[in-house]
């Protein structure tokens, strides 16, 4: 019985051992692998390799080059380069070894890595200068000085890597009881890390197959292209031929080089129409494609595009609110702040003002002044966030002193945008007026709408509709001729005509225009232009919601609910 019992024992200390035996030997790391590491675009060669060892011991090898300045040998001698100024073939290197324990247990693998046995050097490839050479002159001096500076701000920037490398590329050999899968030729660790058993193809092979789809930076140094998008920045100051060159050398250069930077000012050019004929197609084909691969500046000018609808983009808010929300995904601040606006207003998107104060946040924390200020309208109004007075001149003063103007007027004024709300829903006078926005289906019939004098009110909500901000007395009158409604609109003191038609319970308007208070621009009025009336018939009274569209912000007003009944007339 002892003997069977130490044979059980036995049996199982060899099981993970047995389990282990399967990845134990030289493994190279894939080029998938390698590229995650985050420092592609940095070196022409990288290679690394794992080895696992039969006494539970790992060690992780990474080795890349990449070339830094190629050497003037050929122009020192045609030109009589300075000798300060020539210079030699430099490389910058990474080197990084990984040591520690790995445990293998039904089919997943744990590693422990101490801190102290992950060495990472990253170098600048640039050389630091001799300065206190008193023999120089003024110019050598300024040469030594400039490329002093760049060696220190290289120098830098290699330290930085390193330390990302070693704090936030840790997850590539630290694994937590993560699945493995062994086959003849690879090894898979987790979602994504591979190994292979004999090395792959060259790095510089992979990296071609890179560049042969669209990506963000380009692989050289490219002053071709680099001019011809200076042609399309400053499109004023350019002739037309200079405009036809720079669009002709951008199709070729992305043609060759799908980068991200060319295709969206090509992009820019078909969409505006600078040295070539407009083509909005194309343009928003090749603006998507830049931002797919990490150019989010791509994503802001076409979701803009498709929110104020010009440059021959037809307005489309949906589409808006998608391309600022994939450039929000991505990091980028001022999509994180569009991304915030729609959601404020609910323009193309469902209105929560939760969530778009959230996108604000994110973006403040970038010091955006306008996200700071709208995170102080939200505060003060309670949209989406606890109503607090301190937090809010807290955002306010902040965006203030990144000189947000509009910051500053809202600190100058006494009071909330909803100061008004308990008023309206305490006071017996204003019982009349519902506590939010109703819900509207459009029913009425020619027949309920007949010519006429009608009186009521109209009532303003904030954008979610639950906030009373403004009531005013409404009047209209209608009348009819060839099947066009017109008539008289009068909101407040007001007066304004129109003409339009009715169809499905919509009074859509054709001519009109209204200027109502507007608490957010300068003169506290906006012109709005009449877009439509959903009416419906209830209880006497036909009620319904007033659309505007104000021409300025290129956007619809506010949540807007009228009442009216016919003067004279006791049913409807």
């Amino acid at each position: 019985m002892k003997r069977v019992f130490l044979i059980i024992v036995m049996a199982l200390c060899l099981f993970p051992l047995a389990q282990a035996k399967g990845i134990v030997g030289k493994w190279y790391c894939s080029n998938e692998f390698l590229d995650s590491l985050g420092v592609s675009s940095y070196y022409d060669d990288l290679s690394g390799s794992i080895e696992f060892n039969k006494d539970a011991t790992f060690v992780l090898r990474i080795e890349g080059s990449g070339l830094v300045s190629r050497s003037s040998a050929f122009t020192e001698k045609a030109w009589g380069t300075p000798l300060h100024r020539r210079r030699k073939t430099r490389y910058r290197n990474l080197f990084v070894r990984v040591k520690g324990t790995f445990c293998v247990e039904s089919g997943r693998v744990t590693t422990t890595v101490v801190p102290l046995d992950v060495i990472c050097y990253v170098g600048s490839g640039r050389k630091s200068q001799n300065l206190s050479d008193v023999e120089d002159d003024e110019f050598e001096m300024k040469w030594k000085l400039f490329q002093q500076s760049a060696y220190e701000n290289a120098e830098s920037n290699a330290e930085r890597m390193a330390n990302t490398i070693k704090t936030e590329r840790k997850h590539l050999w630290e694994w937590n009881n993560e699945h493995i899968m062994v086959t003849d030729d690879s090894l898979l660790v987790g979602n994504g890390k591979k190994f292979i058993k004999k090395r792959g193809g060259s790095w510089g092979d992979y990296m071609a197959k890179l560049y042969s789809r669209p990506h963000r930076y380009s692989k050289r140094l490219n002053k071709t292209a680099g001019r011809a998008i200076e042609v399309i920045q400053q499109w004023e100051k350019n002739t037309e031929k200079k405009k036809r060159w720079a669009v002709k050398t951008l199709e070729k250069e992305t043609a060759q080089d799908s980068v991200s930077y060319f295709m969206f000012y090509l992009g820019l050019a078909y969409m505006d129409g600078i040295g070539t004929e407009k083509d909005t197609a194309k343009a928003v084909v090749l603006m998507e494609k830049a931002g797919a691969v990490g150019y989010v500046r791509a994503y802001h000018v076409l979701g803009m595009r498709y929110k104020q609808g010009n440059s021959g983009v037809c307005q489309d808010f949906g589409r808006a609110y998608e391309c600022f929300s994939r450039g929000a995904e991505l990091s980028s601040t001022i999509c994180q702040y569009a991304k915030g606006y729609m959601l404020y207003k609910g323009l193309g998107c469902k209105q929560n003002y939760q969530d778009a104060a959230r996108s604000f946040l994110s973006a403040a924390n970038d010091r955006d002044a306008k996200s700071w200020y709208m995170l102080g309208l939200c505060s003060r109004n309670g949209y989406g966030l606890v109503k607090d007075t301190a937090a809010a001149t807290f955002c306010l003063k902040r965006a203030a002193r990144m000189h947000c103007k509009e910051a500053k007027e809202e600190l100058a004024r006494s009071h909330e945008e909803t100061y008004m709300h308990e008023e309206y829903l305490d006071d017996e006078r204003y019982s009349f007026i519902p506590d939010t926005m109703p819900d509207v289906r459009p029913s009425v019939a020619d027949s309920i709408l007949t010519d006429g004098s009608y009186s009521g009110f109209i009532v303003t909500y904030d954008w979610s509709g639950k906030y009373i901000l403004d009531e005013q007395p409404l009047s209209m009158t209608v009348s009819r001729a060839d099947g066009e409604l017109s008539g008289t609109l009068t909101v407040g003191k007001d007066e304004v005509s129109y003409r339009g038609t009715l169809s499905g319970g919509r009074l859509v308007f054709s001519d009109g225009n209204v200027t109502l208070p507007e608490r957010y621009v300068r003169g506290g009025k906006m012109d709005y232009e009449l877009d439509s009336m959903a009416l419906d018939a209830t209880d006497g009274k036909i009620r319904g919601r007033l659309n505007l569209y104000s021409a300025k912000l290129k956007e619809p007003g506010r949540p807007m609910y009228m009442e009216l009944r016919r003067v004279g007339y006791n049913g409807i």
